[in-house]
């Protein structure tokens, strides 16, 4: 049987709803592994956003009479194991609150693109209301992805400074 635009749609939709609820799991464990206080208040920032996007994912599943269903997607299982992994063999308070941020931003940026995808799709498929629910939720992950470098920055700064 050929894959129609419309099981693609449902299978990013799918994966991008395994990848928010893992996020929900994982951003506590990042926040216990961060020293900085800026980082932790951004981890938890974006640990509520990702819930409404969970949400927001629910509700286009309903809208377009899609399955909503997990389906594993390997390439995050490995940014998120590659990130979460590591953290607790880092002694140094600022190397290991730079490590949270790099693992961060993979999973941002990568999260970007399935949005960009997804918001795609929807468009192909005339699904308007939806593509513009998804670009809600993409405008959420670029600013922190922004916000994430930013503090980079300044914690590098630091760093420096001390060396």
């Amino acid at each position: 049987m050929a894959v129609s635009k419309k099981d693609l749609l449902e299978m990013g939709l799918q994966k991008m709803y395994f990848i928010e609820n893992t996020i929900t799991e994982e951003l506590p464990k990042m926040m216990k592994e961060s020293h900085e206080d800026k980082l932790i208040r951004a981890l938890g920032y974006h640990l509520e956003q990702t819930k409404n996007q969970t949400t927001r994912l629910e509700s286009i599943f309903q809208s377009l009479g899609l399955n909503t269903k997990k389906q594993k997607d390997p390439t995050f299982l490995s940014l998120v194991s590659e990130g979460g992994g590591g953290l607790k063999k880092i002694d140094d308070a600022y190397l290991k609150d730079m490590a949270v941020i790099e693992a961060a931003l993979k999973v941002e940026h990568s999260e970007m693109a399935m949005y960009q995808g997804l918001i795609n799709w929807c468009k192909l498929l005339g699904a308007e209301e939806e593509a513009k629910i998804l670009e809600q939720s993409l405008g959420e992950e670029m600013v922190t992805a922004d916000g994430l470098t930013m503090l980079a920055g300044t914690l590098m700064r630091s760093v420096v400074s001390e060396v």
